[in-house]
């Protein structure tokens, strides 16, 4: 292809396939991330909630807590999945940077979590 020419019906087709294929790759390591860091979130915060100095922040999670006890990991843990498979069956653009941004202030709260427990048991 010359300057100045469009690109083939075949190569359009190809690109788009590669971004498709990229899409649903990049969709299938989020959904494995976003579970594995929610479980991460439930185990550090039930380790920050044990040491007596910390409190739970997010109040449905409150909620869940003492409507549950130790179930409320359940239904936590049922949203990830469901976002997980979300993203697997809905690739698009913005199912990846909603399943990333969810990520990563999952990540953020289990990290806090796990320094407020570390500060405890120094």
């Amino acid at each position: 292809m010359g300057p100045g020419q469009e690109p083939s019906v075949e190569q359009r087709l190809n690109r788009a396939q590669a971004s498709a294929r990229k899409r649903r790759y990049t969709a299938h390591f989020l959904a494995v991330l976003v579970v594995v860091m929610g479980g991460l979130d439930c185990i550090s915060t039930e380790l920050a909630l044990s040491t007596g100095r910390a409190i739970e922040a997010n109040p449905l999670v409150r909620w869940l807590q003492e409507a549950l006890g130790p179930w409320w990991v359940a239904p936590k843990m049922a949203i990830h999945a469901v976002l997980a498979f979300a993203v697997i069956a809905i690739p698009t653009r913005l199912a990846l940077w909603s399943t990333a941004g969810v990520t990563a202030l999952t990540t953020a709260a289990a990290l806090n979590n796990l320094v407020i427990a570390h500060a405890h048991l120094v």
